[in-house]
């Protein structure tokens, strides 16, 4: 998967790993065509969506039909993801 996330020809959101938690100097961290979230794995009932990966659905949905995101990264989150500490105000 990425080989093909280095191709650029696919998009990934990903939330389960192996191993797990992914390791720091994993390279799916810094692909951005690769969307990653903490391993969820839990449902509430029979038919019903974990919370968190249906916010992950509908925020991609909204994503590739065009629509405005409600989860844009901001400059904090972005930091965190590339292991970048920010001065605190």
């Amino acid at each position: 998967m990425i080989a093909r996330l280095r191709r650029n020809d696919i998009t990934a959101g990903l939330e389960v790993w192996d191993p797990e938690p992914i390791p720091e100097d994993s390279e799916i961290r810094h692909l951005p065509n690769a969307f990653v979230t903490q391993h969820t794995a839990s449902r509430r009932g029979k038919g019903e969506r974990n919370e968190c990966f249906g916010l992950m659905v509908d925020e991609f949905d909204r994503f590739f039909h065009g629509h405005e995101t409600m989860f844009d990264l901001t400059p904090r989150s972005q930091a965190n993801r590339a292991g970048v500490k920010l001065a605190t105000p």
